[in-house]
């Protein structure tokens, strides 16, 4: 693995095993976040609040999907642009009672947020834990 891709990610093969990229649906309607809400009934769902123009959060969001894609088939992926989209933001936070932060990543399931984190802590969130 090369410096960058330690520090931007790769989808690279790396010790015989493929990274699977993430497919994000963009959430961008209240409509959209109803919906996401009901199927998270049939599987669990996750939102990823992105601000575009925070290094941080794109670190974090290059960090998270190097280790998510193996999970595409197990989750829904949701991507927010905060600056796209402040008030579904604030819609999402009123919603499921969870202050705002970005970057951060919820994971629906039931209609309920069962867990969420922002920052460096979306890296301790082991996707496997919440199916």
């Amino acid at each position: 693995m090369g410096i960058w891709d330690s520090v931007f990610g790769s989808t690279k093969e790396e010790n015989g095993n493929r990274r699977e990229p993430v497919n994000w649906v963009k959430l961008i309607s209240s409509e959209e976040l109803k919906a996401l809400i009901e199927a998270s009934y049939s599987l669990p769902q996750l939102i990823f609040k992105h601000s575009m123009t925070c290094g941080i959060s794109g670190m974090t969001k290059r960090r998270f999907e190097a280790g998510a894609g193996s999970f595409a088939d197990r989750y829904g992926f949701h991507l927010l642009v905060v600056q796209k989209n402040r008030q579904l933001s604030a819609q999402i936070e009123a919603e499921f009672q969870v202050r705002h932060e970005s970057p951060q990543l919820l994971i629906v399931k039931e209609g309920a947020v069962i867990a969420h984190a922002s920052h460096w802590q979306i890296d301790s969130l082991d996707l496997g834990d919440y199916q």
